[in-house]
């Protein structure tokens, strides 16, 4: 019953991610894109400051719990038998199918736009990392993606060369990633071109809910002195990232929907609510939120693809002026999401289950 509970809080957890992403992506195209709204007015107070401004930024947000939950998740779902291969046929069949068809209807829309991908661009983002590739992305919404599989392919080097990851290396990685980005930022500050300082403090966030699952497990608790510690050093990166992309604008200066402030606070808001609901509300159950946990990856992946559609059929603009740009994809999204999850999602992790009990029972 325990172990129930806790899964349907993470799921329910997966559920606010998902919906705070979709409102911040509906949310800020259309008010961005509305000339009647008036300068300070309640509304562009509200998104200025609550959606995606001064206080909290909603994307990043649902973005920062996604990579906690996937850090929480994923590297403890090693099957005991044949566990690289296994994990990595569940992760394929899991993420790829979805993420293809939602890839092949993108295409269809850029051509139909009259901005055709090349074919190195096209086969770059199948792979899910384009962006590692020296490629560009077919929706930009898809960034997270590619961090989410370089994470996987670390815990799996990790497991090949120490193991399964135990509490011990969960500890290290995170003060490895956010040592790491705090040393680069600190190299950038002081005028070096070294990179990769965003990509190391996100991959400390998946290895903040890898830790957070070992000590429940090993320890008995939720937080001790070393996931403290943990959180203050991955606090103190994104301190010193916020700095450079929105106080010293090393970046460029595309600030507009984060400032300084928002994206301290939206990060420490992320690991607050995650760590509250382990600890106190892990026994409310709210059955519509976590159906949405359960389609979150379809919620993620769909709202981009009907977004982008709206805008090719040019169907946005009256939707904007007339206030129904956000609820109608809103209740868009959800409905596809049920049927992509149905129809596509479904199908192939049963298929990904079978070619791995398959693979094993070859073997034995």
């Amino acid at each position: 019953m325990i172990e129930k509970t806790r899964l349907t809080s993470i799921d329910q957890l997966r559920g606010i991610a998902a919906l705070s992403v979709i409102f911040y992506h509906l949310s800020a195209h259309s008010l961005i894109n509305r000339s009647d709204i008036v300068q300070n007015s309640w509304v562009d107070i509200t998104f200025k400051n609550v959606i995606a401004g001064d206080y909290l930024n909603f994307g990043r947000f649902g973005v920062i719990l996604f990579f906690i939950i996937s850090g929480y998740v994923v590297p403890f779902s090693f099957p005991k038998q044949n566990p690289i291969a296994g994990f990595v046929i569940s992760r394929v069949f899991r993420l790829y199918p979805l993420f293809w068809a939602s890839l092949t209807a993108a295409l269809f829309l850029r051509f139909y736009a009259g901005n055709p991908l090349s074919i190195y661009d096209v086969l770059a983002n199948m792979t899910m990392i384009p962006d590692f590739l020296a490629s560009h992305r077919v929706l930009d919404i898809y960034w997270t993606l590619a961090y989410e599989v370089l994470f996987y392919v670390t815990v799996v080097i990790i497991y090949v060369c120490a193991g399964p990851l135990n509490l011990t290396i969960t500890r290290q990685a995170a003060i490895l990633c956010a040592c790491l980005s705090i040393i680069i930022s600190i190299f950038q500050i002081m005028g070096q071109p070294v990179a990769a300082g965003d990509k190391i403090i996100l991959i400390g966030f998946m290895f903040l809910g890898s830790t957070i699952r070992k000590t429940q497990i090993d320890q008995g608790r939720l937080v001790d002195g070393w996931l403290k510690l943990i959180i203050v050093l991955l606090m103190g990166g994104i301190i010193l990232r916020g700095y450079i992309h929105y106080v010293l604008f090393l970046y460029g200066t595309d600030t507009k929907f984060e400032n300084f402030n928002s994206i301290i606070i939206t990060h420490a808001a992320a690991i607050i609510l995650f760590l509250s609901t382990l600890a106190w509300f892990d026994k409310l159950e709210f059955p519509s939120l976590t159906y949405m946990g359960v389609i979150s990856y379809s919620l993620y992946i769909t709202h981009p693809i009907l977004m982008e559609m709206i805008t090719v059929f040019g169907l946005e603009d009256a939707l904007i002026r007339s206030g129904a740009y956000i609820v109608s994809l809103f209740v868009a999204t959800i409905i596809l999401s049920i049927l992509t999850y149905h129809f596509i999602e479904q199908p192939f992790i049963r298929l990904g289950k079978s070619v791995r009990q398959t693979m094993l029972n070859t073997r034995t």
